[in-house]
Formats: C-alpha cells, sequence, structure tokens
C-alpha cells in the first residue's frame, strides 16, 4: 500500500473515529420514569411510532366529556427527559377538563431505541402522537392541541408548521436556533468553533437529514397553522428568554402570544400563573375550534346571531394585540402614557387602603400597577400585549416593586380561569376604551366575575365630548362612556361615585391637554 494511500485510510478512519465521539456525546442520556401519575385515573399504553418504534405512554381520560369527546393534548419532555418531568402539568389540565397523553420519545425513558434523536424525530413522534389521540373514541379529533418542553417545545412548533389538523400548541422554553443553542453548548464545553464545532454542526446536520434553518422555531413559527403560546422563564439560563421573544417576534399573524413568566428552564417557580395563563389560552383556543365546526352552513350573520360566532367581532379583538404592540413599540425607550399613575386613581389612595389586592386591566406598560404595588397593594396586571408587559416589568424593577404581569387577552372565550373569580379587592380599568358596545358588556363582565364580594372596580375613561378636543382616547364615538351607560352597567352594584369633569392631564405623549372625563368607583354586593 502507498504512502498516499495509507494516508487516506489513516483519515478516514480518524473521521470515522471523529464521528462516533461526536455521536457518543451528543446522544440523550435515557432516564427510566420511576413513578407514576398518582391521584389521577391513568392507564398505561403503547403508541405505534415512526419505523415501527413503540412509545411508552400514560393515557388520562378527561375527567368530564360534557357534551360528547373531550379536547386532548398531547405532551412532549425536553432532551433527555421523560414522560414523568412533565407530570406538574397532569392535574390542573386533567381538571381543566382535557384528555392527557404523556409519552416519551423514542430513545428516551421507556419508549424503543432508535439509531438517533433529534428535533425532527420528536416532532415525528409528536405527530403520532396525535394521530393516536385522535383515533381515541372519547376524545374530540378537532380538539387535539400539543404541548412541549425545551427541544419537545421545537418540536411542537414544527409539527405546527406542518399539521393542518392541530387546535392549538404550547411552547415551553423552546429557542429560536438550534445552531445557537449548540454554540451555546459546545462554549459551555470549551469546544472551539473553528475548526471542530463548524464541524460537529456540519455533521449533525447531515446525520438528522436537515438544515437547522429549516428545523428552527424562529422559523417554522412563520408557518404555524394554529393558536401558539409561547410560554418562558425570565431566569432561563439554558435558553435566554430573548429566544422566545424573537419567535415571538417572527410570527405571522396575532393566533401567536407570548407569555413570559418567573422560572428557570425546567423548574418554574410560578407554576400556578403559569397554569393559568396555558388553560386559559387553550379553553379559548379549543373553544374556538368546537364552535367553528359546529356553526351551521347558512352564514356567518345567521350564526352570529344564534350566539356561534361573529367573525368581524372576533377580529376586531384580536387585532388588539397587534394595534397596541405598534403603539408601544413606536414609543421606543419612552412610555407612550408617561411613568405616573393616573390620577383619578392617584387621588383615591385612602380609599384604596381598604383592600390588599388589586388587578390592573389593559394595564400598558405599567404605570398604574406599578404605583398600585407602591401603595403596599398585592398587585397582578393583566395586558394584551408582550411589548407592553417588557416595559412595565423594567418600571417595576427600576421602582423596586414585585407585580405579577400576566399576558392575557381578558376577552378570550373561557377567561377569567376559576381560580381569579372572585380575588381581587380592586379591579382598576383606567382608559380601557379600546373595544365598542359589541364587546363593552363582555369586559366589564370579567371584571365583575373578577372582584370578590365587597370588593371595588375603579374606572377612568372619556366621555363623548373628548372628540372634541381630540388630546386623547378612541376617535369613535360608540367606544366612549356616558352616565347612563356606566349606571346600567353597574346597576347591580352599589355606585359610590360617578363624576363627569374636565381638566387638564399629562400623561405621557398619549393623553395630554384638555380632556373630558369620567370616573366611576362602584362596591360589589356582599
Amino acid at each position: 500500500m502507498s504512502l498516499v494511500a495509507l494516508g487516506a485510510v489513516l483519515v478516514v478512519v480518524a473521521m470515522l473515529g471523529v464521528n462516533w465521539l461526536i455521536r457518543r456525546g451528543l446522544a440523550a442520556p435515557r432516564i427510566v420514569e420511576a413513578g407514576v401519575p398518582e391521584g389521577l385515573p391513568w392507564i398505561e399504553v403503547g403508541v405505534p411510532g415512526p419505523r415501527g418504534k413503540r412509545l411508552f405512554g400514560w393515557f388520562i381520560p378527561a375527567a368530564t366529556a360534557q357534551g360528547g369527546a373531550a379536547p386532548a393534548l398531547a405532551i412532549l419532555h425536553g432532551w433527555g427527559g421523560n414522560a414523568e418531568v412533565m407530570l406538574p402539568l397532569a392535574r390542573p389540565l386533567h381538571e381543566a377538563g382535557y384528555a392527557l397523553l404523556f409519552f416519551d420519545a423514542r430513545s428516551h425513558g421507556r419508549s424503543d431505541g432508535d439509531s438517533f434523536a433529534s428535533l425532527p424525530r420528536f416532532a415525528e413522534d409528536l405527530e403520532h402522537a396525535v394521530l393516536w389521540l385522535k383515533a381515541r373514541p372519547e376524545v374530540d379529533p378537532q380538539r387535539v392541541g400539543v404541548v412541549g418542553h425545551s427541544v419537545g417545545a421545537g418540536a411542537a412548533l414544527l409539527a405546527a408548521s406542518r399539521s393542518p389538523g392541530l387546535a392549538a400548541v404550547v411552547s415551553l422554553a423552546a429557542f429560536a436556533h438550534p445552531a445557537e443553542m449548540m454554540r451555546r453548548w459546545l462554549a459551555w464545553k470549551g469546544i472551539p468553533y473553528r475548526p471542530l464545532g463548524a464541524y460537529i454542526l456540519f455533521y449533525v446536520q447531515w446525520v438528522i437529514g436537515h438544515r437547522f434553518d429549516d428545523i428552527a422555531p424562529c422559523n417554522t413559527i412563520r408557518q404555524a397553522r394554529c393558536p401558539v403560546l409561547l410560554a418562558h422563564g425570565t431566569e432561563d439560563a439554558t435558553v435566554p428568554p430573548g429566544d422566545a421573544e424573537r419567535i415571538y417576534a417572527n410570527r405571522q399573524d396575532e393566533r401567536v402570544s407570548l407569555f413570559l413568566m418567573p422560572g428557570s428552564h425546567d423548574d418554574y417557580g410560578e407554576l400556578t400563573q403559569a397554569m393559568a395563563a396555558m388553560t386559559g389560552f387553550l379553553n379559548a383556543a379549543t373553544a374556538a375550534v368546537s364552535l367553528l365546526k359546529n356553526a351551521p352552513l347558512i352564514g356567518a350573520r345567521s350564526a352570529a346571531r344564534k350566539g356561534v360566532i361573529d367573525n368581524k367581532k372576533e377580529n376586531s379583538r384580536m387585532n388588539q394585540e397587534s394595534t397596541w404592540s405598534n403603539r408601544y413599540r413606536d414609543a421606543g425607550e419612552a412610555y407612550l402614557f408617561g411613568t405616573e399613575p393616573n390620577r383619578f386613581l392617584a387621588h383615591r389612595v385612602e380609599l384604596l387602603q381598604s383592600g390588599r389586592t388589586a388587578l390592573s386591566v389593559a394595564d400598558g406598560e405599567g404605570r398604574n400597577s406599578v404605583w398600585l404595588a407602591e401603595q403596599g397593594l398585592e398587585v397582578t396586571a393583566i395586558e394584551i400585549s408582550a411589548v407592553a408587559i417588557e416595559k412595565a416589568r423594567r418600571l417595576a424593577l427600576g421602582r423596586k416593586v414585585d407585580v405579577t404581569f400576566q399576558l392575557v387577552d381578558m376577552l378570550a372565550p373561557g377567561w377569567p380561569p376559576a381560580e381569579l373569580h372572585n380575588a381581587f379587592d380592586w379591579v382598576v380599568g383606567i382608559f380601557i376604551q379600546f373595544v365598542g358596545p359589541e364587546w363593552r358588556d363582555r369586559q366589564f363582565e370579567v371584571m365583575k366575575q373578577l372582584t370578590r364580594p365587597g370588593g371595588r372596580i375603579l374606572l377612568q375613561g372619556y366621555t363623548v365630548k373628548q372628540l372634541e378636543y381630540r388630546t386623547g382616547g378612541p376617535s369613535a364615538a360608540e367606544n366612549l362612556y356616558t352616565d347612563d351607560i356606566l349606571r346600567d352597567a353597574f346597576a347591580d352594584w352599589e355606585i359610590e361615585e360617578l363624576v363627569e369633569y374636565e381638566e387638564d392631564i399629562t400623561e405621557g405623549t398619549g393623553h395630554k391637554g384638555r380632556s373630558a372625563l369620567i370616573g366611576l368607583v362602584a362596591r360589589k354586593p356582599d
């Protein structure tokens, strides 16, 4: 054998050795479940997977299936995990009325092994799990969604981009791009990117048969065909929350929502808050599918009369997120409505001390919720715009107060969740006139549900005369308040204060100048 041939053989042998080391180093650890879904009606199942492989799982039937078959969720762990690590989600989702399938991806937990594991193979496993659920007689095949964590979340988003039959996707701690995630791993291992790291990335793409760009969540989100909730821990050191924001920024439409919550990559410190947001999102998504499925084929106008669906009304509500996010984003580092509290609210500081808990609805960039927290109240703030919530978090941090911020569409079907009913001493709505009469009754009803018996609602808004001043507020007269509108809306409550007045206000650039105002304080019957 010539020296050239011998050298070539040695190079091939060396490359094979390097490739073997890469595959061994990147292989997911297999951790077998040690527990079971305690206290729930589970059964062990074998789900037919790709390439003839069997996927181990636990199926938990829905607690009830009112009106027929129940909605269902396939729930997938992350790299090196198993079905057991996702069980903290089981009880709250079961109590919310969902049938659940917790399962192991190939080469994980108690599922069959395969030649390798990858994000695309996680997605294949997830798609097979969805098909298995849809074939169950107790499951409504039109209302099957998926929940994934980390790599499982990336798989869920990949499935959402190519599976038209999904009702909803919840992504927990997804990374934006596999190449960036791997480069973070290389840096953690102390492996230089050039030349070894670059070769590792090339080799992995060759093995899995997919370019990273084609499976990256920041790209697949553009093809998502169903509502998506991107949930991410703000203290996640493995996948920074900026990855979630980047995925969200690349969304195609407003069916994608972003929810940032306290917690790390694997342990969410505010699970109750996260579950409230998750179940609210899922209830809205699956209810919408159910309504559309049952709508009679006699036209949208007739369906709306029957209470099934009104597309114009629904689109008006869903456009709010885009509209407000754009306004808050365009303000840059400045705060569109300033950082000081609304004057009508601040002048009732002594009355506010009669309560302990407060909720600020449609809170915007946090000026009112942060001020309420400074008064010693336990404050929750809900807002439809992730851009606004991020600015509100910065404001709370700078003012050294704690506020629980939730990304919520308060008008979404199924919201508020049962645990928030009768929960707050004060429910505050400052200039929440972004909807007209078609949604206003629903808006007030939600606020009433949130208020505890003996608690109060405080409203500040513009009257119709504001159209003469044009110094803030909506341009549509039907969105503005009158004395009669508020008296009718709160006729079953004790109206402690209802006052119309005019004054000059300065609330950032959004509200500035002479204004026609109305303020309400109403107490809920004990």
